[in-house]
Formats: structure tokens, C-alpha cells, sequence
């Protein structure tokens, strides 16, 4: 089998029959996109469609899976079989990725849920949300390593990398800065205030690092390829939102408040820069 043969082979064909590639899709029943991975060499078709796309470009099917002419029908099978399990574990492949970022956005709703909409609340406990979000990192390596999916670093999506960067520099100062500073701070807010203020400002981080994190989620269906720091510290960020928040609401004195932060913040930078470390690794 040989992805850039078979595809020229149906380009030719198709440029032959003077069809566009949406034309084929449409005839076909697949999208124009998989006409152009075909032809790229991206993908091969579906074992299913591979009698249609015969009939309809004039090809042997034994031509199609070897990209090649009067080739030898014991080795077109034996190619063709190689496709199937191949087709069988991406299949496999791609129903796993949709249970994990089934679990991990139910996961990051209901937190959110619980944290800023909720008015019933709950007893917070910071080590059972440093156990999801360790779930959620593990479902997003797994998919990584499972779906063979090429890691970008800091210079791919730059910009975005930045702004996600800032945003968990900017989560720590206004904790930090409103734990340390409450009495400057009151004399300009009213105390009763702050609190919302505060929890308002970190729900609105944690709903877009939710958004971005399902935005890097579903490039990499298309892209194939993922930035760590997106993937990972949108997660670390949502998190670190979701305890400050709880935390407000849990603490007794400033100093128990400062104690607390520091080690929920430690915490989340080191699972989250592990978890980075470790992917660079296995990749």
C-alpha cells in the first residue's frame, strides 16, 4: 500500500473524468476535504467506499490499493488486508478520543457548574480536584500517544501560547493580590463586593481556557497536531480558577488564605509542567 501512488492515481483518474472534487464527494457521499486527503496522501479511503470509487473512476480496486497498474492480484490482497486492520484500529482510535473528551468536558462543565452557577455549593476538597484534573491529563497523553499525534512547541501558536501563559500569571496576582492587599483594597470596593468581583473574574478565565481547550481539542482531528502548553495549561487553569474560587469561600484568616494559595498553586504548576516534561518524552 502506498498512500502518495494511490492518490495521484485517483487525481489523474479524476481529472480524467473531469470531475472536482466536490463532484466526486457528492457521488461518493464523503466530503471534498477527503477527496483532497486521498489526493495528498494524508489518508487512504474507507474499505467500504473503495467498489463506489472503482465504478466511478474506471479503476481496479487492485489498482487502488496499490497505486500502481497490472499489479499482482496476491499482493493487492494481501495490501488490502493490511488496510482493513489499520482502518480497524483507527476506528478504535477515534471512539476512544470521543470518551475521553466526552469525560474530560463533563468533567470540566460540572466543576465549572459547581463552582461559579451553582448556588447550592458543596464540600470542596482541593485533592479530589487535583485527582480530576489529573484524569483529564491523562485522557489528553493518551490520546496523544494512542492517535500518534505530532506535539508543537512554543513557537507553533505563539500568540495563543502567550495569552494562555498570561492568564494563569494574571489568576495568581488577583488571588494573591486580593488576600495581601484586602485592606488597601477595601478602601476602594466595599468588602461585601470583592468576593463577587473576584469569583466573576475567575470564572470568566476558567470559561475561556474551557473553550480553548475544546478549541485545541478539535484542531487536532483535523490538524493532527497539538501545542502542550494549550492542551495542558488550559486545563492547569480551569483548575487553578475552580480552587481560588472554592478557597474564598472556605478560608478562616488571611494567613491560613496565602498558606492555602501557595500550595494549590504549587501544586497545579508541577503536575502540569510533569505532565508537559513527560509527553516531550514519550514523543
Amino acid at each position: 500500500m502506498n498512500k502518495e501512488k494511490t492518490g495521484l492515481l485517483i487525481k489523474s483518474a479524476r481529472l480524467q473524468k473531469g470531475y472536482t472534487q466536490s463532484e466526486l464527494g457528492d457521488i461518493l457521499g464523503v466530503s471534498n476535504k477527503a477527496i483532497s486527503r486521498w489526493e495528498k496522501g494524508d489518508s487512504f479511503p474507507d474499505v467500504g467506499i473503495l467498489e463506489d470509487l472503482s465504478n466511478c473512476l474506471d479503476i481496479s480496486i487492485e489498482e487502488l490499493v496499490s497505486g500502481e497498474p497490472d499489479i499482482d492480484k496476491d499482493k493487492s490482497f494481501t495490501a488490502l488486508l493490511r488496510i482493513v486492520i489499520i482502518q480497524a484500529k483507527d476506528s478504535i482510535i477515534i471512539k476512544q478520543e470521543l470518551i475521553a473528551n466526552i469525560v474530560i468536558m463533563l468533567i470540566l462543565i460540572m466543576r465549572f457548574y459547581f463552582s461559579f452557577l451553582s448556588r447550592r455549593g458543596y464540600n470542596w476538597d482541593f485533592k479530589l480536584d487535583m485527582a480530576l484534573l489529573i484524569i483529564c491529563f491523562v485522557g489528553v497523553a493518551l490520546r496523544i500517544v494512542k492517535g500518534r499525534i505530532i506535539c508543537s512547541y512554543f513557537k507553533q501558536f505563539f500568540i495563543l501560547n502567550i495569552i494562555i501563559l498570561l492568564m494563569s500569571i494574571v489568576s495568581i496576582v488577583v488571588m494573591y493580590t486580593g488576600f495581601i492587599y484586602w485592606e488597601h483594597i477595601v478602601s476602594f470596593v466595599k468588602p461585601e463586593d470583592l468576593g463577587p468581583t473576584l469569583s466573576r473574574v475567575f470564572g470568566i478565565i476558567a470559561l475561556f481556557n474551557i473553550r480553548l481547550f475544546e478549541y485545541e481539542w478539535l484542531k487536532i482531528k483535523n490538524t493532527r497536531t497539538v501545542s502542550l502548553i494549550m492542551a495542558f495549561v488550559s486545563l492547569a487553569n480551569v483548575f487553578l480558577c475552580i480552587s481560588y474560587r472554592e478557597l474564598m469561600g472556605s478560608v478562616l484568616n488571611i494567613d491560613d488564605a496565602v498558606q492555602s494559595i501557595g500550595v494549590i498553586t504549587i501544586s497545579i504548576i508541577i503536575s502540569t509542567i510533569a505532565a508537559i516534561t513527560a509527553m516531550k518524552h514519550c514523543k
